[in-house]
């Protein structure tokens, strides 16, 4: 009969924190929905990429690691760029000569866009370009480049241990 008891707290006591994490995970996805729909009421603006790698729409953007808008769109051209539109709070202006850059937060973290403002009093109108950016950095190519480094410096430290060192001559006399 204890058993029974303990067994059947055990399981109601499961079945809440189950319910508290469903619960906890909807009131984040509405907190999401509201920073998004925060930035609905913002301005466009566009970016080209070479890469963006696990980047999606709904990707943050930030500007010194505060999100001022999200990736609303993304779509392949003719020559294999990703055309990005970026939804920017109404009240961050960006300058014309500002950069995008495809970031990871942390090291295997979700992409986000960092925008990096320029000098220029100028600022990019509604549906403007962002002219500088810098694509996706992709982390398997990273350390494939780094272990075929290793691998080069290890041959090549092999390939000087096998050849005998050259013993200095004396001159001969003539």
């Amino acid at each position: 009969m204890m058993r029974r008891l303990n067994q059947d707290s055990r399981e109601t006591l499961i079945g809440a924190a189950v319910i508290t994490v469903l619960a906890l995970a909807l009131l984040a996805n509405a907190a999401d929905r509201k920073v998004r729909d925060k930035n609905s009421d913002g301005y466009p603006l566009e970016a080209v990429f070479d890469r963006s790698d696990g980047l999606a729409p709904g990707a943050e953007v930030r500007v010194a690691g505060v999100p001022v808008g999200s990736v609303i769109h993304q779509t392949l051209d003719d020559n294999y760029r990703i055309h990005l539109t970026l939804q920017i709070a109404r009240d961050t202006l960006v300058p014309v000569d500002s950069a995008a850059i495809i970031e990871t937060d942390g090291l295997l973290g979700s992409k986000y866009i960092e925008l990096q403002p320029g000098g220029e009093d100028d600022f990019l109108p509604s549906g403007g370009r962002l002219r500088y950016t810098q694509g996706s950095l992709v982390i398997e190519d990273l350390l494939a480049k780094i272990v075929g480094m290793a691998h080069a410096r290890r041959a090549k430290a092999a390939a000087d241990q096998a050849q005998p060192e050259a013993s200095p001559q004396a001159p001969k006399e003539q």
